[in-house]
């Protein structure tokens, strides 16, 4: 049964989200943002994937923290709802504490009198796609669509935290 093993798999989970959130924190994105790095993955796509901030290294450890968190979501989804569902209200709190975990240029961003729009696009598909996986996926596993919707969903939140953050910080960092 797979809400069994995801009890047991589900703090280890959590626990590399952590240590490697403890990773993305020591990047530091002020020079990263002024910087300009190149990707880490996929450098074919240099020059024409324009829409990837380019943070070096951070934007490969917070593929990987959404990635585990999609993983823990995909592995909760099972026939026993009241251990999924809290299960999943872990993961979503470490989902919605992710961008926090990783970045401390928030503090610098805050200081410019503005919130982040990439904290609010975060938590937003969030509450679209752990609900959905957790509670609505057993009733359209015979979709084709159900999981590739989803994995779009966390690829999505991911890129737009990503673009969304590239613009804060060129802010906050303008006049430097």
């Amino acid at each position: 049964m797979a809400v069994d093993s995801g009890s047991l798999v589900l703090p280890l989970i959590v626990l590399v989200i952590v240590e490697l959130s403890g990773v993305a924190r020591d990047v530091d994105l002020k020079k990263a943002v002024l910087s300009d790095y190149p990707p880490i993955l996929f450098s074919f796509l240099d020059g024409g994937m324009e829409i990837i901030p380019r943070f070096g290294r951070f934007n490969f450890i917070h593929g990987m923290n959404t990635t585990l968190i999609l993983f823990g979501v995909l592995l909760l989804s099972g026939d026993t709802l009241g251990l999924a569902l809290l299960s999943s209200m872990i993961l979503f709190v470490v989902w919605v504490a992710l961008p926090l975990l990783e970045v401390k240029e928030y503090d610098d961003i805050l200081a410019t009198g503005t919130s982040p729009t990439s904290i609010h696009w975060h938590l937003g598909s969030g509450v679209i796609a752990i609900p959905y996986t957790v509670v609505y996926e057993r009733y359209l596993e015979n979709s084709e669509f159900a999981r590739p919707l989803l994995v779009f969903v966390f690829i999505f939140a991911a890129g737009v935290l990503l673009i969304n953050l590239e613009t804060e910080l060129e802010a906050a960092y303008s006049d430097t």
